[in-house]
């Protein structure tokens, strides 16, 4: 970790975090909207079948993509580029599945980016499991505060919940997100935008939420508050459910 900060506006941190985490899903809300279609329409274009063979292969995605991640050593990348390259997997994988394995790991990495830009270091065991666990929101198309995951990587050091341990926990909200994205992907008035949209609004959402955990992160090593406790200043502050009530 960087060192702390000697003194901080805690109240405006977390209104900028509050920014982040409000502004997720508009890029994916957005476009439901433009093309006028709702959540639940994208669910079924998959049909269970499908959606079982998802989930065990974003669980093996997952598994697969901590052993290979490595921390990127280009400073200079931007998020767009992580972005463009989920929607190129679009292109390059036709069968919807195949595309998964791809996007789980360039997912990984760009959220062990971010990891990286608040001073953590993403090799570390500790960090990865964090990482693992913004993979546990609910995707771009859906509005989510973000407590689930803030819990989550709580209870990590309390449990001792293992990497494996988390990937448990997130694949099926992960699973889930990534249904809703190859069901845009597959609307009949999908074209090329849609698709190049539909990319750059997944990768986006999860770098977004990944700023709010390593950003309430910072702040609980700059004012030795619990991150559970900066969540739910956090979650009041945007006028959700506190973590309690969500339990």
């Amino acid at each position: 970790m960087k060192t702390p900060l000697v003194s901080i506006n805690l109240n405006a941190a977390l209104d900028q975090l509050a920014l982040i985490c409000r502004g997720a899903s508009d890029l994916g809300l957005d476009l439901l909207d433009a093309i006028r279609v709702q959540p639940e329409t994208l669910t079924s274009q998959l049909d269970q079948a499908a959606n079982s063979e998802l989930l065990l292969e974003t669980r093996q995605a997952l598994e697969t993509a901590i052993l290979a991640a490595k921390p990127n050593e280009d400073t200079n990348s931007e998020p767009w580029l992580n972005a463009a390259l989920v929607t190129a997997t679009d292109e390059a994988f036709p069968e919807a599945l195949r595309e998964i394995p791809v996007t789980v790991s360039i997912l990984l990495g760009s959220i062990m980016e971010v990891a990286a830009e608040h001073g953590f270091d993403p090799t570390e065991s500790s960090v990865m499991k964090r990482c693992l666990a913004v993979m546990g929101v609910a995707g771009p198309f859906v509005e989510d505060s973000g407590s689930d995951m803030v819990s989550l990587v709580a209870r990590i050091d309390l449990t001792g919940l293992t990497a494996h341990g988390v990937i448990l926990r997130v694949s099926p909200r992960l699973s889930g997100a990534l249904a809703m994205k190859l069901g845009a992907q597959a609307l009949p008035k999908s074209g090329h935008a849609i698709i190049t949209a539909t990319g750059y609004a997944f990768t986006s959402y999860y770098q977004a939420m990944a700023r709010v955990l390593f950003g309430l992160m910072v702040l609980a090593t700059q004012t030795g508050q619990s991150l559970e406790a900066l969540g739910e200043r956090l979650f009041q502050r945007m006028g959700k459910d506190s973590l309690a009530a969500l339990r």
